[in-house]
């Protein structure tokens, strides 16, 4: 089976990522062969094409979407990158392509409907961007389920300048409605979202879970991950995370506001580990909580041994799809408490694994964090808990074998969401 991925980047980002190693387990499991077409790439696979020649095409294209962008008609324009994918397309002849994120400026809405023409088309989707007008993410609104624009959607990444969502929203409809795919979300929240949308309702649509190596996220060697980072090992420790730390979706802000809250309360002092990109962000904590920020940790073995060291993952996002932070948390038997927003809940069950608050407590985060820090019994209940989770929903040799299964059934002209079962635990 050829696939083809589509996606903003190939090794870098939440969806990036994804992607990849969902095409890694593809090709280990069930020998396909796999290529991909990228708005920026990363990596040195021959087997990855930019859909930009050269960094003159990307500066004029940025420029192209900045201008469109900015009178509101996002992702109107790429010639170099439309005349290159369909390019590449033609060339390798792919089964099926697998699109990802569609957005970030290097591919045109509208070029969805000449891709489906020809070729049979999964889209995962990581945000809500194929729901709304332009927004990501929306933080509660549901203004998208009537295709209605909300206040604050022009300022929400992807940028947009003159509010033109209700208009974006028909235009995308159009091409919907015009092309046929299948839907493949990451969580719960997100497969009823695509059920709740007038955009995407009518297609055929399956959750499937991120996978994630199990072998390398598990919960042993806690002790001698204490000790490689110098950390004692009856302290207390919680650990922190976003790629970037003043992403305002990613709640650093509301973090410094429990971690304060907590301060007044503590007998003792906390160690926190703190990681992403951000060096320069003064969190100015309480003189009771030991900082240890270690900046973006891109090595795997070191991000899970950071992982492993913490007795809490603290998750206070805005919004989510199924964040992988927590699943990896969870499968090194550390437990996350987190704001019950977006998929945190396929994740996370609620005094089983971790807490989940309702949106947005700080005062009842807080409280939560301190009961569980001064309760050793139930630390080890939910780590043992929070470890089983993991297996049983969040491997990536299952993912793999859901998505091949999906992809036969689409070249069969076989589609049923009841042919391929969602990992939510029953």
């Amino acid at each position: 089976m050829k696939i083809l991925f589509i996606n903003k980047y190939d090794i870098h980002g939440g969806a990036g990522i994804a992607a990849f190693k969902l095409a890694q387990n593809l090709s280990r499991y069930y020998k396909t062969q796999n290529s991909f077409i990228v708005g920026i790439k990363k990596s040195n696979d021959g087997n990855i094409f930019q859909s930009r020649d050269n960094k003159f095409q990307i500066e004029v294209e940025r420029g192209l979407n900045f201008l469109l962008s900015t009178f509101g008609l996002q992702y109107f324009f790429f010639p170099f990158s439309t005349k290159r994918i369909l390019g590449i397309l033609d060339r390798i002849k792919p089964d099926i392509i697998n699109l990802h994120n569609l957005h970030g400026g290097y591919f045109k809405t509208s070029l969805l409907k000449t891709i489906c023409e020809k070729y049979k088309v999964v889209w995962s989707l990581h945000d809500m961007w194929a729901l709304t007008g332009s927004a990501a993410y929306t933080f509660g609104d549901e203004s998208w389920k009537e295709m209605r624009t909300f206040k604050a959607e022009s300022g929400i990444y992807p940028y947009l300048g003159i509010n033109t969502n209700k208009f974006l929203m028909k235009h995308k409809k159009m091409i919907y409605d015009s092309s046929e795919f299948t839907i493949v979300t990451a969580s719960e929240w997100m497969y009823q979202n695509v059920k709740n949308s007038p955009l995407l309702n009518s297609k055929p649509t399956i959750n499937i879970p991120y996978g994630i190596d199990l072998n390398l996220y598990s919960n042993e060697g806690r002790a001698k991950c204490r000790e490689k980072f110098g950390i004692p090992v009856n302290g207390k420790v919680l650990i922190f995370g976003a790629e970037k730390l003043d992403d305002h979706r990613k709640g650093i802000s509301e973090l410094i506001k429990i971690l304060e809250i907590m301060s007044e309360d503590l007998k003792s002092s906390v160690h926190l580990i703190v990681l992403g990109n951000g060096d320069d962000l003064n969190l100015n904590l309480p003189s009771n909580f030991i900082v240890r920020k270690v900046g973006y940790v891109s090595d795997e073995i070191l991000y899970s041994e950071y992982l492993k060291s913490a007795d809490i993952f603290l998750f206070p996002s805005k919004d989510d799809n199924l964040p992988v932070m927590p699943i990896n948390s969870i499968a090194c038997g550390t437990p996350v408490i987190a704001f019950d927003v977006g998929g945190c809940s396929d994740i996370i069950e609620d005094n089983f694994n971790g807490y989940l608050i309702a949106p947005f407590n700080l005062l009842s985060f807080a409280k939560k964090t301190i009961s569980l820090i001064n309760d050793d019994g139930k630390l080890k209940s939910f780590s043992i808990n929070a470890s089983s989770l993991a297996k049983e929903k969040f491997s990536e040799k299952r993912m793999a074998e859901q998505y091949y299964n999906l992809f036969k059934n689409v070249l069969n002209e076989n589609v049923s969401e009841n042919k391929i079962k969602s990992g939510t635990r029953q």
